[in-house]
């Protein structure tokens, strides 16, 4: 869940950019996927093992050719083979996604119970009152 201006941003990025954050505020690092970033800025590695300030926002531009840039490309460590791997494997491809930090912004994820109750009557309330009020603000 993010506010319009964090996908206005990305999408200001061009193609084949991963939106992440290293001062996320609202999501559990434990638990997110972290993204490897190299010296030049590219992304290199995405998991949720990896030791990394940037954590994954989950909202990308990726090209259209990335099915065909990943065609082949083994599935992870846990036999899953979900965006974490795919971008992996086509970074070690040679592909080069950019990152757009977005520092900071209000964005969280729902992936549980806990997460929706975090949302609405905890902490990440004020990710819900950024996103409401731009929404407001753009009269929808």
């Amino acid at each position: 869940i993010y506010p319009p201006s964090v996908a206005s941003m990305l999408s200001q990025s061009g193609c084949g950019v991963l939106g992440v954050d290293s001062f996320a505020r609202f999501v559990d690092y434990g638990e997110a996927t972290k993204v490897l970033v190299d010296e030049s800025k590219a992304a290199v590695m995405l998991g949720k093992d990896l030791e990394s300030p940037y954590i994954d926002i989950g909202l990308h531009f990726l090209p259209q050719e990335l099915p065909i840039i990943a065609r082949g490309c083994p599935p992870g460590d846990d036999g899953e083979f979900g965006l974490s791997e795919v971008l992996t494997c086509a970074a070690r491809r040679g592909y080069q996604f950019g990152v757009l930090d977005v520092e900071g912004a209000p964005w969280t994820e729902i992936d549980s119970f806990q997460d929706y109750l975090r949302l609405v009557e905890g902490p990440s309330r004020q990710v819900l009152a950024a996103v409401r009020s731009e929404w407001a603000e753009m009269g929808v």
